[in-house]
């Protein structure tokens, strides 16, 4: 199987899809293959990732997959990429995203840009596998939910091969290569088991899971990256681990998300103007307005509303209100064997 690295791969290693797909036959697609292959894929990704934006080097900023919030921050402390960080934030890049090469970004009419934050569809004329390349090796901005899409993208390039791949995924099929916030809306559905509920005992080996922060978090954070993270299992058993885009590449248990959540929770916002430009927040600031008014001024009261709390008080919320925070009982998604095989000769 190839791109076997564990969830301790070397920081120095980079990741990469540059070599040919030949695809697996029927026999190889197992329930463990699967499993392995999507939680080893993942750990590669989250580690270059990780290394990416550990560095200063204005040629290595330029290269992969960012959050909006953790990207504008770099950039914004690095002097030789000033230009680049003004482009993208009067852009409004920080807020619907910036798309791979080859992609498009999809509408939104509900958007205050028109466009679906962080949703990108791949642009007729581009190989779907190529497009997924671009993601490893060009520059664009996701969130932890499309990374997890990502990393299946990469494990169905395995298994079908780049031509079975190309042909599902083609741009002017019925099923285009697209990133989206709501995993169920890309055409990744097709290749999943049902939602599952799963306590952590029983959660698997490649399940993809959902870690959620407190409701309140939106009024402390308006701008915030942290409401929750998607996150695969690298490490199953009694006490599971876990990767996402934004934790620690080395994988957390159950109880060290929860302490990431709460520390989101109870930092500093990020300042607006450091995302966004100046008419954009004007034109943020009144659609908080008319959001007010429209639920009588019961939303969006400030940071006062919502005070700092302790790794404590989460579980106390968490054991009195089930499914409102931290690891929601269920399995996000799980890619399944039986289906991907049945696209396989």
């Amino acid at each position: 199987m190839a791109i076997a690295l564990s969830v301790t791969a070397p920081q120095t290693m980079r990741f990469s899809l540059d070599r040919i797909y030949t695809g697996w036959s029927r026999e190889d697609c197992t329930l463990e293959k699967v499993r392995r292959c999507v939680s080893s894929v993942f750990a590669a990704i989250i580690t270059d990732a990780e290394r990416r934006a550990s560095s200063r080097d204005p040629r290595v900023l330029q290269q992969g997959f960012y959050g909006a919030n953790e990207y504008a921050v770099l950039l914004s402390d690095t002097d030789s990429a000033k230009a680049r960080y003004e482009y993208l934030r009067d852009n409004n890049c920080f807020y619907h995203g910036q798309p791979p090469k080859g992609f498009d970004r999809i509408d939104c009419e509900s958007s205050l840009t028109q466009k679906e934050c962080n949703g990108y569809q791949l642009r007729t004329g581009v190989k779907p596998s190529d497009g997924l390349k671009n993601v490893a090796n060009t520059f664009c901005l996701i969130d932890c939910g499309e990374a997890v899409e990502f990393a299946y993208y990469c494990v169905l390039l395995e298994a079908f091969g780049e031509d079975k791949f190309n042909e599902y995924f083609k741009a002017d099929g019925d099923n285009p290569l697209q990133f989206r916030t709501d995993i169920y809306k890309t055409p990744l559905r097709h290749f999943f088991d049902a939602k599952l509920s799963a306590p952590p005992a029983s959660i698997q080996l490649g399940d993809h899971v959902y870690f959620a922060n407190l409701s309140a978090y939106h009024v402390r954070h308006r701008d915030g990256d942290a409401a929750g993270y998607h996150a695969i299992c690298v490490e199953d058993g009694a006490t599971p681990k876990f990767l996402g885009f934004g934790l620690d590449s080395g994988g957390l248990t159950e109880e060290e998300v929860i302490q990431v959540l709460v520390k989101a929770y109870n930092a500093e916002p990020i300042d607006r103007e450091t995302i966004y430009n100046p008419t954009f927040i004007a034109c943020m600031v009144e659609a908080d307005r008319r959001l007010k008014i429209k639920f009588g001024g019961k939303v969006l009261e400030g940071e006062d509303t919502a005070p700092r709390i302790s790794f404590q008080m989460f579980r106390e919320v968490q054991y009195q209100h089930p499914g409102e925070c931290g690891l929601l009982p269920f399995v996000a998604s799980r890619l399944s064997p039986n289906k991907i095989a049945e696209y396989l000769s």
